[in-house]
C-alpha cells in the first residue's frame, strides 16, 4: 500500500527496459499507455522512458568516461 501511494504521488517516473512477463504488472502500476508499454522491451542499455506528469519521453543517458568507470556495474562480469 505504501509503494502504491508513492507511485501515485510521483510526478516524475523513469522506467527502464522490462521483460515481456513483467509488462502488464508494470503498465498497470504506473498507468502506462499501450504505446509506452510497447516501447519498454526494446529499450537499449542507457535508455529509459521518462514520464513527467502527463508527458512521456524516451531518453538516452550519456555519461562522461569518468562516470562510466565509476558506475559500471558489469566490470566484475568481464
Amino acid at each position: 500500500a505504501i509503494a502504491a501511494s508513492l507511485l501515485a504521488n510521483a510526478e516524475c517516473r523513469v522506467i527502464y527496459r522490462q521483460e515481456a512477463d513483467q509488462l502488464s504488472t508494470t503498465a498497470q502500476a504506473l498507468g502506462l499507455t499501450g504505446t509506452e508499454q510497447s516501447l519498454l522491451p526494446g529499450l537499449a542499455v542507457g535508455q529509459g522512458l521518462w514520464k513527467i506528469k502527463s508527458s512521456s519521453y524516451v531518453v538516452q543517458h550519456q555519461l562522461h568516461p569518468d562516470e562510466l568507470e565509476l558506475f559500471d556495474t558489469r566490470s566484475r562480469m568481464l
